[in-house]
């Protein structure tokens, strides 16, 4: 009994962490697949072209089974600093939606204002550490800080939370959130990794009809036949859940021989 308590304990952590990092109801478009295909070429998916910020505005535009379109990028870390306090931060760029897919409590401040994000300009949203460690004690909201020695302005700092089991995207703690179109300029260096998140109505069961809306604009969009393979993935939270519901069924028949025994 208390074998498969721990397993269903474990396992309940596991998805609400899922639900806090990737947002019910979501769809991710991106170059990777969530879950891999077992014996499939890995270099179709790195000869695949990025996200375009193009093809954001134009499904936010056109998307008619969308509640919310955001476009992100975190796949960078950097310095923050400010006078002799410094850390190492995850950077995360985001378009205003982006509260709307995925939850962010503000514990001071505020969240960004559409012009901000617009017109790209030069504030951020940190995390609680960070907060900690800059400004010990302090407020930090309306302060200037340095982030890979360029000045930005806090607005808002995100509410403690603590480690994560699995650590999705990196601690919120530890986190720096910029308006998408200031880091797309200042920290992707023609580089981007970008991801856009597609949030569906609450009718939208599966997210079924917003998935198939969107593959057929991607396709579209990047001009590829009708016998061509998609050249891009669409992500969702079912990937994850499936592929731990493998993990439990096992370790619930590992806690039966267990038992057995």
């Amino acid at each position: 009994v208390a074998v498969f308590t721990a397993v269903d304990s474990l396992n309940n952590k596991i998805r609400k962490e899922i639900d806090s990092f990737a947002g019910s109801g979501v769809l991710y478009v991106g170059k990777w697949p969530w879950l891999m295909q077992n014996n499939y070429p890995w270099w179709k998916y790195l000869n695949r072209p990025e996200m375009k910020f193009t093809e954001y505005k134009y499904l936010k535009e056109h998307l008619e089974n969308a509640e919310a379109v955001a476009i992100m990028d975190n796949g960078r870390s950097g310095n923050v600093s400010r006078g002799s306090n410094s850390i190492n931060a995850n950077l995360t760029g985001s378009s205003f939606e982006f509260n709307k897919i995925s939850s962010i409590p503000i514990h001071d401040g505020r969240y960004f204002l559409p012009i901000e994000s617009e017109n790209g300009s030069y504030v951020c949203i940190i995390g609680a550490k960070i907060s900690e460690i800059l400004f010990e004690g302090r407020s930090a909201v309306g302060e200037v800080i340095k982030v890979n020695g360029i000045k930005f302005v806090v607005i808002g700092v995100i509410d403690k939370k603590g480690e994560d089991m699995l650590n999705f995207g990196g601690s919120t703690d530890e986190k720096v959130i910029i308006p998408y179109t200031t880091y797309a300029t200042v920290f992707q260096n023609d580089d981007p990794s970008a991801v856009i998140a597609i949030k569906a109505f609450n009718n939208d069961v599966g997210q079924e009809v917003l998935e198939a809306e969107v593959s057929g604009m991607m396709r579209s969009l990047r001009s590829i036949k009708p016998k061509q393979e998609d050249s891009f993935s669409v992500n969702r939270l079912d990937g994850l859940n499936q592929f731990f519901d493998g993990i439990f069924a096992a370790l619930n028949i590992a806690g039966a021989l267990i038992a057995g025994f």
